[in-house]
């Protein structure tokens, strides 16, 4: 799933973390994955790994045009949020869980 430039933000509202200025800070991650190419300017994309020590690894496109998530890493990253904070609104979970299968959010969370 690709997300433009300020689309990831704008889901994961009050996550700075989760900014374009921070992804593009962020150091390449060490792996053996495939690169993916923008679908913006046809460079490669970084690999990334976003969120804790753990995190999830994602490709970001180094002039900033937006972010690749391979499946599931879109609700590994709700889950990820979901337990170390209390701050993400349940409608984004509710929606995270519905569009992206990620049944354990959407289960736990009040349908809007």
């Amino acid at each position: 799933m690709w997300f433009d430039a300020s689309e990831l933000a704008l889901l994961f509202e009050n996550h700075d973390d989760l900014t374009d200025d921070a992804i593009a800070r962020l150091p390449d991650a060490a792996t053996d994955e495939k690169r993916r190419r923008c679908p913006h300017c046809r460079r490669h994309l970084r690999k990334v790994n976003i969120g804790d020590a753990e995190g999830v690894l994602i490709d970001a496109c180094p002039d900033g045009h937006g972010v690749f998530f391979d499946r599931g890493e879109v609700a590994d990253l709700a889950r990820h949020i979901a337990a170390a904070s209390d701050d993400l609104p349940r409608r984004v979970l509710v929606f995270l869980g519905a569009t992206f299968r990620c049944d354990a959010a959407a289960n736990e969370t009040e349908t809007p």
